[in-house]
C-alpha cells in the first residue's frame, strides 16, 4: 500500500486484487504478506470517493470491496496481514479477511464509520464478532473508538503483537484460519441480529451491504461527511 495513510480507493483496491491474484496463482508461494508503507496499515476508505457517493455523483455500489475480501479469505494461499500501523474502517475489515494478523505494538484498530453516519460496509459487522465476541464488537461498532494493540490481542482481533518488524514476524507464520468459519461468541442482545449474522455469514454480509448503501445516500451521512471536510479546510 502507499503512504501516508494508505486510503483504500477503488483504484488501489483493484491493484491489490491483481497483486493478490498473481501471487495466489503461483504454486511456489507459501504465504502472501500484505502490509502498508509509512505509519499506517490502512487508515480507511478514500473519503473523497465516499463524499462523491453521499452527494450522488457516483453510485453507492461497494460490492468490489466484499468481492476482494471474500476472495482473499477463501483463497488457497495463507494470507498474513503485517499491520505496520493503524487499521481503521476498511483497513481493519481487510485485515480481518486475512488468515493471521500481526500488529505493531503502538498501533490501534477500529471501525469509526458511525462518526460519519455510516456502518462498516465490507464485512466489519460479520467478522469482528467472530473474532472479538458480540459484546466487544457491539461496543467498537457503536462507539467508533479505536482500541490499542494490547486490547486488540486480548479480544482476539489480532493474533500477535510485535515491536518493530511486523513483516519479519509475518514471514514466520505457517498457519492461520478463516474468520468466516468462526462462530459469534458471547451473549448478545436482540439488536445484535446483524452483528451475530443469525442467518449465516453470507446472509449477514448481504444485509450489511444493503444497510451500508442505504446509509451512504442518507441525509445524515451527507451532512457528517460534509462537516468532516469543512473542518479539515478550516484546520
Amino acid at each position: 500500500m502507499n503512504p501516508p495513510v494508505n486510503a483504500l480507493s477503488r483504484a488501489l483496491c483493484a491493484e491489490l486484487g491483481e497483486a493478490w491474484a498473481e501471487a495466489e496463482a503461483d504454486r511456489g508461494v507459501e504465504r502472501i504478506v500484505i502490509t502498508g508503507s509509512g505509519k499506517m496499515f490502512v487508515a480507511g476508505a478514500d473519503l473523497r470517493e465516499i463524499e462523491r457517493i453521499t452527494r450522488g455523483e457516483i453510485a453507492p455500489d461497494m460490492r468490489y470491496l466484499n468481492e476482494l475480501l471474500n476472495a482473499i479469505e477463501q483463497g488457497k494461499t495463507l494470507v498474513v496481514m503485517a499491520m505496520n500501523g493503524g487499521a481503521l474502517g476498511i483497513g481493519l475489515e481487510l485485515a480481518m479477511a486475512g488468515h493471521y494478523r500481526v500488529l505493531e505494538a503502538g498501533a490501534k484498530v477500529g471501525l469509526p464509520e458511525v462518526k460519519l453516519g455510516l456502518i462498516p460496509g465490507a464485512g466489519g459487522t460479520q467478522r469482528l464478532p467472530r473474532l472479538a465476541g458480540l459484546e466487544a464488537a457491539f461496543r467498537i461498532c457503536l462507539s467508533g473508538e479505536a482500541v490499542g494493540a494490547a486490547e486488540a490481542l486480548e479480544l482476539g482481533i489480532v493474533d500477535r503483537v510485535v515491536e518493530g518488524d511486523v513483516v519479519g514476524a509475518s514471514l514466520e507464520v505457517s498457519s492461520g484460519r478463516k474468520t468466516c468459519d468462526l462462530r459469534c461468541a458471547g451473549s448478545g442482545r436482540v439488536g445484535l441480529a446483524l452483528l451475530c449474522a443469525l442467518g449465516g455469514f453470507e446472509e449477514g454480509l448481504a444485509e450489511e451491504a444493503r444497510l451500508f448503501e442505504e446509509a451512504l445516500v442518507s441525509e445524515g451521512a451527507r451532512e457528517k461527511v460534509g462537516a468532516f471536510f469543512a473542518a479539515r479546510k478550516k484546520g
